[in-house]
């Protein structure tokens, strides 16, 4: 997987993997600069939903939730 974040006011960019086990899709990722480990958690629904979304590292933690673009 590839990730583009905002950081202040910077582009920051991760690479890492994922898996999807039932509804529950787990993710790995580390952004280059600065260098950090990142987890994230969400459910996945056949809508194309993203719901109850966590992600931290191990100076922050938060929650998202995303939806399918068509």
């Amino acid at each position: 997987m590839l990730v583009q974040g905002v950081a202040g006011t910077d582009t920051v960019y991760a690479s890492g993997s994922w898996t999807l086990t039932g509804d529950t899709l787990k993710c790995n990722y580390k952004y280059f600069v600065p260098i950090v480990n990142q987890s994230a958690t969400a459910i996945y629904n056949s809508s194309g939903t993203l719901t109850s979304g966590m992600w931290q590292d191990i100076y922050d933690s938060g929650t998202f939730q995303m939806k399918r673009i068509e």
